[in-house]
């Protein structure tokens, strides 16, 4: 069966079905660079609104678990047309089963199969991958680097700075890159040399794209710091942790992957 995107008579969007196709495309990119940004289970948003696990939820529901949970505001336009796609029964309820699997990649995002396993369209690899992180050359630079990624990953966490909010704030479109100016504006941490932001941004630069860092990798790279520095303390002593935010992710208990 095909999943069809055709508009309701009352639409008032009037665009090619090229346009439609590449307006719901891009709206599932940033919804899935976002929920692999802060590690989040897309399914999991809606079981509270499913008790019954139909698969389905009402638009209203699906809209609330999507700002509620990824803090990602989609255009009128957006929201409209993944309504529409997502509206498989034509009842105005959306299958949130179908559209979590799309943005999991599990299969192709034409085509509804009970047979997915039979399909091998994968994630593109948008973190932590060739694609958008550079190798570190030397063992030195390698070791300085992850010294000022620690730094940084203390000084945020003890402060409670939300980097991955101000990275966002120069992403205008929500894709996880910004500029060089943009990322060296929007960095707020300890006081580093000038050799040492050269190695962050040598280390966070998309190869593809010249003078763009992919910061969703910058604030993943910390949370991962934030956490090994959190199980450090919890080991040695466990009456002194402080139940601090990752950084970049103001955990809620909605949240949580676990």
């Amino acid at each position: 069966m095909v999943v069809s995107v055709g508009l309701m008579p009352s639409s008032s969007i009037s665009t090619s079905p090229a346009d439609v196709q590449t307006i719901i495309r891009l709206a599932e990119e940033k919804i899935r660079i976002k929920t692999i940004a802060l590690g989040l289970r897309v399914t999991e948003f809606f079981h509270d609104f499913d008790r019954l696990r139909s698969g389905y939820v009402t638009a209203s529901q699906f809209k609330r678990c999507l700002d509620t949970n990824l803090r990602l505001q989609l255009s009128s336009v957006e929201e409209e047309l993944l309504f529409q796609k997502y509206d498989l029964k034509h009842d105005g309820s959306i299958c949130y089963r179908e559209f979590c699997d799309i943005i999991n990649r599990k299969y192709p995002e034409t085509t509804i199969t009970p047979y997915p396993e039979n399909f091998t369209n994968a994630a593109p690899p948008y973190l932590n991958s060739w694609r958008s992180t550079r190798h570190v050359g030397t063992e030195d630079e390698s070791e300085r680097l992850q010294n000022v990624l620690q730094r940084i990953a203390t000084y945020c966490k003890q402060r409670g700075i939300d980097v991955l909010s101000i990275m966002e704030q120069y992403d205008k479109h929500k894709m996880g890159e910004i500029t060089d100016s943009q990322f060296y504006r929007a960095f707020i941490g300890p006081q580093l040399t000038e050799a040492d932001m050269t190695l962050l941004r040598d280390k966070y630069s998309d190869p593809g794209k010249p003078g763009l860092i992919n910061y969703l990798n910058f604030v993943q790279d910390l949370n991962t710091y934030s956490r090994t520095n959190e199980i450090t303390v919890s080991t040695t002593d466990n009456s002194n942790i402080q139940q601090i935010p990752f950084v970049g992710v103001e955990e809620r208990a909605e949240q949580r992957s676990i």
